[in-house]
């Protein structure tokens, strides 16, 4: 996943083309940071906001949410308080207390029912948002480095920033996979309940091993901060993967199988098995209902296709390129030579240039796709009356 240009393989192009490359690459680090950074922020808020705020007197950090999570605990995880007694605490003491109890009744309830399907959806979108936060606070260190063409940060940043990147990165392709596993357990098979207990567990905890420690941890000591000098310029510092042309092809690989490959392959047939399973129970409803009227597709159907276009078209767009640069040079330079890399027009640097920022508009637009147009994220998020939060909030999809 190596994401540096070196300027001295760039003999096709002159020393002011590739100033005005990266100054227009950094104006778009910039916008993509402005834009993905506040859009994620705002989800995580309101997220939050929605999940703690069951009553007026219950704030963040109060008394009272200390008080939830410390039942919380107690009867989810050591199984101290059963949940009879719970709710005889609640029905003795609530004329004392009134809508300050409110959050005990749910935590009995939560308690007895578990994390419903829409939760743990909301639960998956809090997390995307999240990993695509982090991946967006590294954009002013690439932002700098890709303009100055020298690492500024020191050492320890320089490993960390690296580290934090390419974990943020995989582990949001890793969420998406699991995010369309899920809607494809719930719709399209009988393990509606099965799927909260482990359904969706295994791909997670197989899927950040294999797809994220195990690259992270390779990309992680091959990393090298070094400070060399190139006559008559000033000291240049570099922060990069350093890894010689057979290992790095090893490690393209089996990154580009893990990260791309296979999760573009799940989330895709998932998908369309998804469109196929609606579609075949509206065929199915057409037949058996007993009418001589036509009945029309239902506009859910036709919102859930432009739904998945989006979220299959935008993945593939801004991974797909990224991939293509960081792996297909490495090829032509063991058919070619190097030599036939420097030759390469200046349309190809611009192009890698844009490749390279590719995952960040992602980042920077999934909150948008996930969240901002999803439904239940939305009927979560806005003008949700306490009342109808408390009683409600537990039911599904």
């Amino acid at each position: 996943m190596v994401e540096y240009v070196d300027d001295g393989g760039d003999g096709s192009m002159d020393v002011y083309d590739m100033h005005y490359a990266k100054g227009v690459m950094t104006i778009v680090y910039i916008t993509v940071f402005l834009i993905g950074t506040p859009g994620n922020l705002w989800i995580i808020y309101k997220l939050i906001q929605a999940r703690f705020n069951y009553s007026p007197q219950m704030s963040f950090f109060g008394p009272n949410y200390c008080a939830y999570l410390l039942l919380s605990i107690l009867y989810r995880k050591l199984h101290i308080l059963p949940s009879y007694s719970i709710n005889t605490t609640v029905s003795q003491r609530n004329r004392h207390y009134g809508g300050q109890m409110n959050f005990y009744r749910l935590l009995s309830t939560h308690a007895s029912v578990g994390v419903t399907i829409s939760q743990r959806s909301r639960i998956y979108i809090f997390a995307l948002a999240c990993s695509d936060l982090v991946l967006l606070l590294t954009l002013p260190l690439t932002a700098s480095y890709n303009y100055k063409g020298t690492w500024m940060f020191g050492e320890f940043m320089c490993y960390a920033h690296l580290t934090i990147e390419i974990v943020a990165k995989l582990f949001s392709v890793v969420l998406l996979t699991v995010v369309s596993l899920e809607r494809y357990f719930i719709v399209c098979t009988r393990l509606r309940t099965a799927c909260g207990s482990w359904m969706t567990t295994v791909p997670l905890v197989v899927g950040t091993l294999f797809c994220v420690i195990v690259p992270s941890t390779f990309h992680f000591f091959h990393i090298i901060h070094h400070t060399f000098t190139i006559p008559g310029m000033d000291h240049i510092t570099v922060c990069i993967p350093n890894m010689d042309d057979h290992v790095f092809n090893m490690y393209a690989q089996y990154t580009f199988v893990v990260g791309f490959v296979i999760p573009f392959f799940l989330m895709t047939v998932c998908y369309i098995l998804l469109v196929r399973h609606v579609r075949a129970k509206f065929r199915h409803r057409k037949v058996t209902v007993s009418s001589t009227k036509g009945i029309r597709e239902p506009r859910y159907m036709h919102e859930m296709r432009k739904s998945i276009w989006r979220i299959a078209v935008f993945h593939f767009i801004c991974w797909a390129p990224f991939w293509t640069f960081a792996i297909v040079p490495h090829y032509i330079a063991q058919l070619w030579g190097h030599d036939f890399l420097e030759r390469l027009p200046g349309w190809y640097i611009y192009c890698r240039l844009f490749a390279n920022c590719l995952p960040y508009i992602n980042a920077a637009g999934n909150w948008v796709l996930y969240a901002l147009l999803n439904y239940d994220v939305r009927k979560h998020i806005y003008n949700k009356p306490y009342q109808r939060f408390l009683f409600s909030s537990l039911s599904t999809v």
